[in-house]
């Protein structure tokens, strides 16, 4: 076990994720201007080196993932703190900090294809879970409500997450494909869930399908099934996991710049 240390100048950091080749990505912290509150630098660990990623100019930014390639993603101030952007670090040129979206965007996890997902119009209502894919971005819908949030893709492009019903007072996990659009998780369980919870957010999803989804009782890890009906429709079995003795990388609170 080692210690990951901070940014030179900062006083703590925290890591939010790492690739297959060792690489960590997170942040470090400082106390500002304000003694109550924190300035964050989004940070890089690779090869015993601790990098500040820097900003768009503003005063914080965020890096909450990194893929095989060393493609890191997550969100900056601007110049003046006026409001966030989407953003992608290259770990091969730390120096090049690449705006992916527009004003009021944050960018949460990316698959080793390049795709990004993340959140649109913070801090407004409607937000949006959007997907950056070559060049583009795909607003993902939502389930009727005002807030949708996309958290995490894997490399068949599934992307899970979370989307309201009525306006932004509640949560339903959510899947989404290419072919499919957006689907409750709570549609396509095989069985029910204990005491009739629902599952109110989905955080990750890795390559064989399995989904980590939350209710308020517990964390689920969820698993499709082999069973090809419907069609091109997938159902769950569940296993409950405990809630303090499983830790995942997207399990975390993504940090919502206020400008």
């Amino acid at each position: 076990m080692s210690n990951l240390g901070s940014v030179a100048g900062y006083d703590s950091s925290f890591a939010y994720s790492i690739n297959n080749n060792g690489q960590i990505v997170g942040d470090s912290n400082r106390p500002s201007y304000n003694p109550s509150f924190y300035d964050f630098h989004a940070t890089l660990w690779s090869k015993g080196s601790t990098i500040d990623l820097g900003t768009l100019g503003g005063t914080e930014s965020y890096a909450y993932s990194i893929n095989d390639n060393g493609q890191i993603v997550g969100e900056s101030q601007n110049t003046g703190n006026s409001a966030i952007q989407a953003v992608i670090w290259d770990s091969n040129s730390t120096s090049t900090l690449k705006v992916i979206g527009n004003l009021g965007t944050v960018a949460v996890d990316n698959n080793n294809y390049g795709q990004v997902v993340g959140l649109s119009n913070y801090p407004h209502v409607p937000s949006f879970a959007t997907l950056w894919s070559n060049g583009s971005s795909v607003d993902l819908g939502s389930l009727g409500g005002l807030a949708n949030f996309a958290n995490s893709i894997n490399d068949a492009g599934l992307v899970v997450g979370f989307s309201s019903r009525n306006g932004i007072s509640d949560s339903y996990a959510t899947i989404w494909t290419n072919t499919l659009g957006l689907l409750d998780l709570n549609n396509l369980l095989a069985t029910s869930l204990p005491g009739g919870a629902h599952l109110n957010g989905a955080f990750d999803i890795n390559n064989v399908g399995q989904i980590l989804a939350q209710t308020n009782n517990g964390y689920y890890v969820l698993t499709p099934t082999t069973v090809p009906v419907p069609a091109a429709v997938w159902l769950f079995g569940s296993g409950l996991v405990g809630l303090l003795s499983f830790n995942c990388r997207k399990n975390k609170t993504v940090n919502l710049i206020t400008a």
